[in-house]
């Protein structure tokens, strides 16, 4: 389990604010809010990317706040894909193995594997410079996949794809979580929220404005605020 409990950070024209929240086992947790709201910055601060000014980030009851990124057992994958530009698919994807100590038959095995589940097989020996963006993202989330994490961030993985890319990103979103994986997913896309995900916050001015189940939270919203961002249209 995931627990964010009082985080504060202080930018130059930007703050977030005692936030907190929980993602268990098998959650898919969306921060939906609009551009600007600091739900990137929240979710750089999960990874280590960003260290807080104040609070704490439990993995699995650990207290991860000043870890090493490399020893979070948290994955993340971006709008933009962010793969190696200088090795393979096949690199791309075998690098977390390769941190991970697994030998080559291993690292091959489980390659291989990813690569039937992700539908990049055929992409295998391909520089990342030539894939299309579905494609890249395929390859970003069997990367972050091989390397187990206990949870997965992804920080708006959808908004840069074209339109028949989406649907299919969505469904390997959900396929990864139906395996078990918790995931939290920043997005300001009120349709990728109720789409995807079983639980939801909402930031305003850096903070959470409210948290809850996806039908607590779009059936009873608890400020006016809440009402007018998440019920500007019915979904269907």
């Amino acid at each position: 389990m995931l627990s964010v409990r009082q985080i504060s950070k202080s930018l130059p024209d930007f703050e977030i604010k005692d936030v907190s929240f929980e993602v268990r086992d098998g959650e898919y947790f969306v921060l939906l809010g609009a551009s600007g709201v600091g739900k990137s910055i929240m979710l750089e601060t999960i990874a280590g990317h960003i260290r807080p000014d104040a609070g704490q980030i439990l993995l699995d009851g650990k207290d991860i706040t000043r870890e090493n990124i490399q020893k979070r057992r948290i994955g993340i994958v971006f709008q933009n894909s962010a793969l190696f530009p200088h090795i393979t698919v096949y690199d791309n994807i075998a690098y977390p193995l390769r941190c991970r100590k697994l030998n080559n038959r291993q690292t091959r095995k489980q390659v291989a594997g990813l690569a039937e589940d992700f539908a990049v097989g055929h992409l295998l020996k391909r520089r990342t410079q030539t894939l299309s963006g579905g494609e890249s993202q395929r390859v970003s989330l069997a990367r972050a996949v091989a390397g187990e994490p206990r949870c997965l961030l992804l920080d708006e993985p959808i908004s840069s794809l074209d339109a028949k890319s989406r649907p299919e990103i969505r469904a390997l979103l959900r396929k990864i979580n139906a395996q078990g994986q918790a995931m939290v997913h920043v997005t300001h896309d009120y349709t990728e929220a109720v789409s995807l995900g079983t639980h939801i916050a909402v930031m305003e001015g850096g903070r959470i404005a409210q948290a809850g189940t996806v039908e607590e939270v779009f059936q009873r919203p608890k400020s006016q605020f809440i009402a007018l961002f998440v019920g500007i249209r019915n979904f269907f």
